[in-house]
């Protein structure tokens, strides 16, 4: 949806000259299928997303390639290559074909969208998808990860042999691993191609050391390059590396192309793991509803006074009459926020594209609670009619204005957009605010109290109708700017994605700075979870960071002294 979103802002119309699909995804099978391949993923990556935070972010978020977009690179090169060329291209030859990489995504987002009314269009759901945002921070993931499957540890630790608990220790170390290779790069200025790939590759023994399960982590997280990944026809298909994002390149070496990815599997993948288990899959299920509502609560009461919060408020006619069922009930003053919790995600199908699917999943999972929401708005505004078990009656009573959140567990891809497509009331979809957890987790922090959160709520549902974006934040960002005064009534209003990335770059400066300037013991503990010594983990990044400053500095004075000279 960024690049969708950028069609739109940017071009203003739509090509609809482009060739066909099947032409271009057949370039794509064609040059992923050559052995050097891999050192033009490698470039894209080190172009788009390796460096200093300052010089990414402030770059043009729509001339990179997303995540995504190179993933489906990398889910190519799984599908068509079964080896690696040993001697790499020439830099000239890397960067030629890297444009021409590019060149031919941008032909597959134009031959995709080729016409205004593909964002309503049914058939271009599963594009949709490929195209919305990132849903969460790799932080995010891993954070709740443990909370998520908090009653699942027996089942994981008897059939995949892991420690979920241990999940952070493996990708921090993977992390930090990465990212000391990334700098004592960058600190040289004469690198080959050969030195980029290595830099995202790691083997079994600068990993293993002191970490007994990390052989369970590698097979459950990684897929041999030999691997048919049959599925992947389209970028709406289904791709291994969604599951699977370590890339085994041979025998020990295994590449990593973004570690986000990782963080992401880390927290998606065990619930599929057990679902597959039949006498299992429905205590699965339970356990995750469960932890859905829990995580939420403990998000929410951060910032609402514990008298002010309430769980699993039972709506009732009668004695024998129940009516429904409010999950958590948040009041402000004399406004009410129902905030129901689905545990329900994406279905493999889904994943792969399947329209009906998604559409099925998208039901249950937001238009199911937005209805049950409606239901409780309506009894709280009527509330000397009903009981209300759970929560104080006195407060009920005080309240004048109810709105309805509903949170997600999982990460929904382009969830904004899908509410306009597949909502089979389209009056209530625009009322109704779906958001997932590492949203709402965002919108706390940034919003810190009650009374802030309840006014951006009822901002946010004031012009839900008339505001389109491809991610929450963007939209959050929108009215931390302007308070929507920019908002143009009867009028479709595209939040600009460059808003969201300003608060990403803040959010990846402070936990960087937070780690810097912790005063540490060289032998203690490195704070970001890896479980290394400060001093075999980002006390090295810190090392290799003077070092860069330093040969900076060196060339900016060598530079002066050169051109005063002349």
């Amino acid at each position: 949806m960024s690049h969708l979103l950028n069609t739109l802002n940017q071009k203003g119309k739509w090509n609809k000259r482009a060739r066909p699909l099947n032409s271009i995804y057949c370039e794509l099978n064609s040059i992923a299928s050559h052995s050097d391949f891999i050192y033009t993923i490698v470039n894209i990556i080190n172009t788009d997303y390796i460096g200093d935070i300052s010089v990414i972010y402030t770059r043009n978020v729509y001339d990179r390639l997303s995540l995504k977009e190179v993933q489906f690179l990398m889910g190519l090169l799984v599908k068509n290559s079964s080896d690696i060329s040993i001697n790499a291209p020439s830099w000239q030859k890397i960067y030629k074909q890297t444009i021409y990489i590019r060149n031919l995504l941008e032909e597959l987002h134009e031959a995709v969208n080729t016409d205004m009314s593909v964002i309503f269009n049914n058939l271009s759901v599963s594009e949709l998808l490929f195209y919305s945002s990132e849903s969460a921070y790799c932080k995010q993931y891993i954070d709740f990860t443990s909370q998520k499957y908090i009653n699942d540890k027996n089942w994981l630790s008897e059939n995949k042999k892991v420690d979920i608990d241990q999940a952070s220790t493996f990708f921090y170390r993977l992390k930090s691993l990465l990212e000391n290779k990334i700098n004592k790069l960058n600190a040289s200025y004469r690198n080959t191609p050969k030195d980029y790939l290595n830099a995202m590759c790691f083997t079994s023994d600068e990993i293993k050391f002191n970490f007994k399960e990390f052989d369970s982590f590698i097979q459950l997280f990684s897929v041999p390059l030999s691997n048919n990944n049959e599925h992947l026809n389209s970028i709406g298909d289904y791709n291994i590396l969604q599951e699977k994002p370590i890339v085994k390149l041979d025998e020990n070496r295994y590449f990593v192309p973004f570690i986000y990815n990782i963080a992401e599997a880390i927290y998606t993948s065990p619930y599929y793991w057990m679902i597959k288990d039949d006498q299992y899959k429905n205590k699965a299920n339970k356990h995750r509803g469960i932890s859905a509502e829990e995580i939420s609560y403990n998000l929410i009461r951060k910032i609402f006074p514990v008298n002010n919060i309430f769980k699993n408020v039972y709506i009732n006619e009668s004695k024998k009459k129940r009516v429904t069922e409010i999950d958590i009930l948040a009041i402000e003053g004399q406004t009410a926020i129902i905030f129901q919790v689905k545990s329900k995600g994406l279905t493999q199908l889904s994943k792969k594209g399947n329209y009906e699917n998604i559409k099925d999943d998208y039901t249950k999972a937001v238009e199911a609670a937005y209805r049950q929401g409606m239901k409780c708005k309506k009894c709280i505004l009527n509330a000397g009619n009903y009981s209300f078990d759970g929560c104080n009656l006195e407060d009920i009573n005080n309240v004048s204005e109810v709105y309805i959140v509903t949170i997600l567990l999982e990460g929904f891809p382009g969830l904004l957009t899908l509410g306009k497509v597949l909502f089979s009331d389209k009056t209530s979809a625009n009322q109704h605010l779906a958001i997932n957890i590492f949203s709402l987790d965002l919108l706390i922090e940034i919003l810190e109290t009650s009374k802030k959160f309840t006014d951006y709520v009822r901002e946010r549902d004031k012009y839900s109708d008339i505001l389109f974006a491809d991610n929450e934040i963007t939209i959050l960002f929108e009215y931390l700017n302007n308070g929507f005064n920019d908002i143009q009534a009867n009028y479709l209003n595209l939040a600009d994605n460059r808003h969201s990335q300003n608060f990403e770059m803040r959010y990846h400066e402070k936990e960087e700075k937070r780690i810097r300037q912790s005063k540490i013991n060289k032998n203690a503990f490195c704070p970001c979870g890896s479980g290394l010594k400060y001093k075999e983990c980002h006390g090295q990044i810190n090392a290799f960071m003077k070092i860069r400053i330093f040969i900076k500095a060196l060339w900016l004075i060598s530079l002066r002294i050169i051109l005063n000279n002349k």
